[in-house]
């Protein structure tokens, strides 16, 4: 006797919905993304003092997310979503500021993305713009953050934040284009 397998990931739930009820209506919105990764190069100290670095990193950054809609949480960092592009960019510079200030040497990088995705079953949001956001960030280098022209073009940088374009070979395979914003308000060169 065989035991049936429950389907408990919002993707997939959401992947059976739609395949099984083809005529069904689904929550289609805008969002901003932001995307926070940690450098592969953190496990090098170790699986152990790794993980519980990025455990407890992650869950500090959680609680201090401001607007949120959705917070996923990986082993390499985490993926918040916001209703504005606005909010996510507060965010991302309050996150930049205190990463660089509580933890400089610590390697990361941070992606924001704007567009249309999906509302999930379970409050979470799934669209290009997520997928981008990782890339971004996964793409970035220490300390780096990166905007797609999508979400500049709705959440201009603030006065002190300086944004350049990434270079046309960074851009070549990635499908989009993407700036690198520099906050000068905290001396960054």
């Amino acid at each position: 006797m065989t035991k049936k397998k429950t389907v408990t990931d919002p993707f997939d739930q959401l992947l059976i919905s739609f395949l099984t009820n083809p005529e069904q209506q689904f929550d289609y919105q805008h969002r901003a993304c932001l995307s926070l990764r940690f450098s592969p190069e953190l496990w090098q100290a170790g699986l152990l003092p790794a993980c519980s670095l990025i455990y407890s990193l992650n869950a500090r950054i959680a609680d201090k997310l401001q607007n949120a809609q959705s917070i996923s949480r990986n082993t390499l960092g985490l993926t918040a979503v916001f209703d504005q592009p606005p909010q996510a960019l507060d965010e991302a510079l309050k996150i930049h500021s205190m990463l660089r200030h509580s933890h400089g040497s610590l390697p990361f990088a941070l992606g924001l993305t704007w567009g249309v995705g999906i509302a999930l079953p379970d409050g979470d949001w799934m669209g290009i713009p997520r997928f981008q956001a990782e890339r971004l960030a996964s793409l970035g280098g220490h300390h780096e953050l990166l905007a797609s022209d999508d979400f500049l073009s709705q959440s201009p940088p603030p006065p002190g934040v300086g944004s350049f374009r990434a270079h046309r070979n960074q851009i070549q395979g990635l499908g989009f284009e993407y700036w690198v914003l520099r906050d000068y308000r905290m001396g960054d060169n």
